[in-house]
């Protein structure tokens, strides 16, 4: 049977041209349209749309190499886990604290609100699991237990390993 769906060239050069545009995005102000999608932009994500260009880039590579197509799925959703988590980390040490005297609702819209006209640097999603961690564990552990977590996502993704790092390190500390 013919293969079904897109070809993966074509997939990967259409990822990487939509990297192109969100990097285009980030730098340009605009009007019009332009500015409103950035603006959206920003509010979703916060200082964390400067991530989003990169994970186009990386997955129109990873698409590119069809040794790896099998797990193309599984390393979208690991880059969409690293860009929220760092959008609660942003959250979570940034200077307005939307927890303060707001419902879970009114801080992402806050959130979003602020981000999008340049006040807050966390975004609508960093909002979304920063609110959250804030009110069960505090400021503190919420940071250790999301840098963990984005460790973690990391070494899996690249399949890094405690072993490989053990080794590493081994070798910078014979080589002196």
């Amino acid at each position: 049977p013919p293969p079904q769906g897109m070809n993966p060239q074509l997939k990967a050069l259409l990822l990487v041209a939509t990297s192109v545009l969100f990097f285009a995005l980030l730098i340009i102000k605009g009007g019009n349209l332009w500015f409103a999608f950035r603006q959206c932009m920003t509010g979703l994500f916060g200082f964390c749309f400067l991530l989003i260009p990169f994970v186009f880039l990386y997955m129109g590579i990873m698409t590119a190499k069809e040794k790896q197509m099998s797990h193309k799925g599984l390393k979208v959703s690991f880059s969409v886990a690293i860009v929220v988590l760092t959008c609660t980390l942003v959250y979570l040490c940034g200077s307005i604290d939307y927890n303060e005297n707001r419902t879970y609702i009114q801080a992402l819209a806050d959130a979003y609100k602020g981000s999008a006209n340049g006040e807050s640097l966390c975004g609508f999603f960093g909002a979304v699991l920063g609110y959250p961690f804030r009110a069960w564990f505090t400021t503190a552990p919420s940071v250790i237990i999301v840098i963990v977590a984005l460790i973690v996502i990391v070494m899996v993704m690249t399949g890094v390993t405690l072993s490989d790092i053990a080794n590493a390190a081994h070798k910078q500390y014979a080589r002196y």
